[in-house]
């Protein structure tokens, strides 16, 4: 089977595409997010390792 310039042509302007989104999409996830105002500690017994940060609308984990 024959591909022809083309083709071989789009395929690598779409992975390459496809490689500057992954990386893309990873690197603006990264980066520490500021906490909310009024943010309280919550409460937590037993587990180690991490924090919840308890805010109006979510807890945040922190892993370390």
């Amino acid at each position: 089977m024959h591909i022809s310039q083309k083709s071989r042509t789009f395929a690598l302007i779409m992975r390459n595409s496809i490689i500057i989104l992954l990386l893309t999409l990873c690197f603006a996830g990264c980066g520490k997010q500021p906490a909310e105002q009024g943010s309280v500690p919550a409460g937590n017994k037993y587990a180690e390792g991490f924090t919840l940060t308890e805010t109006d609308s979510s807890v945040i984990v922190e892993v370390f």
